[in-house]
């Protein structure tokens, strides 16, 4: 083989393979990560915003529990 011949087949070889490359910018590539990652950060949110809720509530619902059981057992070292 010839030294012409390698750098045809070399250029070739190298057009075949930029041909299956994505273009430099794809802006449907950008939007469909960018939504995908805002859609990630909404869940962490709701994730941590339910989670306080759910703390909230709980508290609320216990912190009158809590509030007779030490006023009881205070009685009953006070008596």
């Amino acid at each position: 083989m010839t030294e012409d011949r390698m750098a045809d087949d070399e250029a070739r070889l190298v057009e075949l393979l930029r041909g299956d490359l994505p273009p430099a910018r794809d802006p449907l590539f950008r939007l469909d990560v960018l939504a995908r990652r805002e859609r990630q950060r909404f869940r962490r949110q709701l994730a941590m915003a339910l989670t306080v809720g759910a703390v909230s509530a709980l508290r609320r619902l216990v912190s009158p529990l809590v509030a007779l059981v030490t006023q009881t057992v205070s009685r009953k070292f006070v008596d």
